[in-house]
């Protein structure tokens, strides 16, 4: 909670430069609830000052004192982004993803930053091992989207599409995904069926369910879809 909190006010609007030096004089003043999470704000801060030479010393200090912490981790790897080395940067995330394969959030930021490298095929495995474990996160299928559409599989791309619209509440564009998809199934008689069969039911679910839908709610555990599937 304290590293949220402090994350939140190395974000605050003004100026980086100035925020940076209060977290420094914090730190050197004592002035904090929690010692790790004051230097994790400054991190933050530093990064977004552009400070990179500083941030990466001081993100060092918390890897050192608690490696373990796969958020220190990713930080480390995003000061690396940010300073253009994106070589270094997938370095760390392999590495931390080698110990922790089934962290969501690490597995998010290495997905992002595998697909700003174009590394697409790479991402799209990344992520289909991450929605077998979150199969209704929207967001997981929007970037596996992207990461088919950059490694040349537009019918995935269009799947995924269709997935992500319908866990955020929008079954009128997941359908039209589906529609695209089958430019690209092919004569796969099973790809054709099944896009059929996912825009039938798709469709008589959205019916049935404008009288109960509350505004705003996310269905979740799609009829005729396996976590393993797609």
């Amino acid at each position: 909670f304290q590293h949220v909190r402090a994350k939140i006010r190395a974000l605050a609007s003004g100026n980086p430069e100035e925020i940076a030096r209060g977290f420094r004089e914090n730190l050197a003043q004592g002035k904090y609830l929690n010692a790790d999470a004051e230097r994790y704000g400054y991190v933050v801060a530093l990064q977004r000052a552009r400070q990179f030479a500083t941030a990466r010393t001081e993100i060092r200090k918390l890897i050192e004192q608690r490696p373990e912490r796969i958020a220190y981790r990713i930080l480390q790897a995003e000061i690396e982004m940010a300073a253009d080395n994106p070589k270094q940067a997938l370095i760390i995330f392999a590495e931390a993803y080698a110990k922790a394969p089934t962290n969501a959030p690490l597995a998010h930021h290495y997905a992002s930053a595998l697909l700003k490298t174009g590394k697409h095929r790479q991402a799209r495995d990344l992520l289909q091992a991450a929605l077998r474990r979150r199969p209704e996160d929207p967001e997981l299928h929007r970037m596996l989207a992207q990461a088919a559409g950059g490694a040349g599989d537009n019918f995935e791309a269009h799947r995924a599409m269709d997935e992500h619209y319908y866990l955020d509440g929008n079954p009128h564009a997941a359908i039209e995904q589906l529609r695209l998809a089958t430019r690209f199934a092919g004569d796969s008689f099973y790809l054709q069926s099944s896009i059929e069969a996912r825009i039938a039911m798709t469709a008589i679910t959205t019916r049935s369910s404008i009288n109960v839908k509350a505004p705003g709610h996310r269905r979740r555990n799609r009829p005729g879809r396996t976590p393993a599937d797609g």
